[in-house]
């Protein structure tokens, strides 16, 4: 096909057909695409300069470009956590005093403030355990996940339960990854290093399902 050859032009449209909805922001990133200027409302187009990945190549390209190390993607998402608790917190004082102190509102801001507490919670043995993870990776090496960010449109991209959920989908690539090299050991040799990992999965397997128990309350409550 023309359009598909060098110098041709893909929409975004096109694009989201041809590989997924993260392609734009991939290709564009690695210099298979140039993203074309365009007016207000106009839709997005970029122009061909290197000959397109097959899918198999794209999708390595792609989980490439949002692999993140474990270690940062489970202390960004308690640090999700924490704001979110502060939040609530605020808001939960700010109510006090006044006439929604007794209000079911107020009860969800402060259930909400509490749950997001143990989530927060500094996760014993984490970085010991993954140092010995890292160190398997060679010097400067480090555990990777694979996160996709979760495609939304713009309308409260930033909303709590979306900075939630995010957090939340970070954190089980984070526990998969571990689990993942926990089960390339050798059961044998490394026991005492599997139960130690094992910990720490069990850690953020509850720290996961008290944050997906959090209710934020919405506009009407």
């Amino acid at each position: 096909m023309a359009e598909i050859k060098l110098g041709g032009v893909l929409t975004i449209t096109k694009l989201k057909k041809m590989f997924d909805g993260y392609a734009s922001r991939v290709l564009t990133m690695t210099g298979f695409l140039n993203q074309l200027e365009r007016k207000k409302g106009a839709i997005r187009k970029y122009e061909i300069i290197q000959k397109l990945p097959t899918q198999v190549e794209y999708k390595t390209l792609r989980n490439k470009h949002f692999s993140y190390s474990v270690t940062d993607l489970v202390s960004g998402a308690i640090s999700v956590f924490g704001e979110l608790k502060d939040e609530m917190e605020e808001w939960r004082d700010n109510l006090d005093g006044t006439g929604l102190e007794n209000t079911n509102k107020y009860s969800m801001v402060e259930a909400a403030a509490e749950q997001l507490e143990y989530c927060t919670e500094e996760i014993s043995e984490f970085d010991a355990v993954m140092e010995k993870i890292n160190s398997a990776f060679g010097e400067g090496g480090d555990l990777k996940a694979v996160v996709l960010p979760t495609l939304r449109n713009r309308r409260c991209p930033d909303s709590r339960p979306n900075r939630l959920s995010d957090a939340v989908t970070e954190m089980e690539a984070a526990k998969e990854a571990i689990d993942d090299f926990k089960n390339a050991l050798d059961e044998e040799k490394e026991q005492e290093f599997i139960q130690e990992i094992e910990y720490v999965i069990g850690e953020l397997d509850e720290m996961i399902s008290n944050a997906e128990c959090v209710e934020f309350p919405g506009m009407f409550d």
